[in-house]
């Protein structure tokens, strides 16, 4: 947790995926991500519009000549290359570059196959199908100019992965461009995940306005934002 963070125990601090402007840290050493960012307070910065930043990471490892020798380095390939595959939809999303396709078949020869294959299909936890109920309740849902806007209720902390699973799920849905999933999580705040595939909505904006700026935590990823508010 961040507030648990304490600079005197690392040299550095290190965005990855995010910056300043989109994160609750103020500065750091090195911001690495794949959004144009106009403001972003790190001392050096690696942010090229490619599909994942993940592809960025590879390409600093390959570029090092550093190898993928043990099981920990298998890890971490495997971490990358899964990285590539979730932020471009299996490299077919239209943000998808030749870059990303290259850290791909670079990483590729030293992933762990069972471990990537654990990741993608990890067993749902039974709470899952439980809030999915809850949002497909009619009060609880509304579908209107391609948004479908759905609230789970109330989640415990350890249960908060469910927003975000179920925001992608209803994205995928025909004739949905925009997903709105929130909830209240542990009694204490509104969590919120959007998804969208409408270029014409800036969903950095819009989860700002839906939230509160000043109130706001944003994580973007493509055109992915997880918002927090707390009350």
């Amino acid at each position: 947790m961040l507030a648990d963070y304490d600079s005197d125990k690392f040299g550095a601090i290190i965005l990855v995926d995010t910056t300043t402007k989109n994160s609750p840290v103020d500065h750091c050493n090195l911001t690495i991500d794949h959004h144009r960012t106009p403001e972003d307070n790190a001392v050096a910065q690696i942010i090229e519009p490619v599909g994942a930043t993940c592809t960025l990471i590879a390409e600093a490892i390959r570029q090092s000549e550093v190898e993928f020798e043990d099981d920990q380095d298998m890890a971490v390939a495997t971490a990358l290359f899964f990285g590539i595959s979730n932020d471009t939809d299996n490299l077919v999303s239209l943000t998808t570059t030749d870059r990303d396709y290259a850290s791909s078949r670079f990483l590729i020869e030293s992933i762990d196959r069972n471990k990537l294959s654990k990741i993608i299909n990890y067993p749902l936890p039974s709470y899952f199908i439980e809030c999915e109920a809850r949002v497909l309740k009619d009060e609880n849902h509304q579908f209107a100019n391609a948004c479908y806007t759905g609230f789970v209720e109330s989640v415990s902390e350890k249960q908060r992965d469910v927003i975000p699973y179920l925001a992608d799920k209803m994205a995928r849905v025909d004739g949905v461009e925009t997903s709105v999933i929130f909830a209240i999580v542990g009694g204490k705040r509104i969590s919120c995940s959007v998804r969208s595939t409408n270029s014409a909505i800036d969903v950095d904006d819009f989860c700002k306005k839906l939230l509160g700026k000043n109130n706001a935590v944003v994580s973007k990823v493509l055109g992915r934002i997880d918002a927090v508010r707390y009350s």
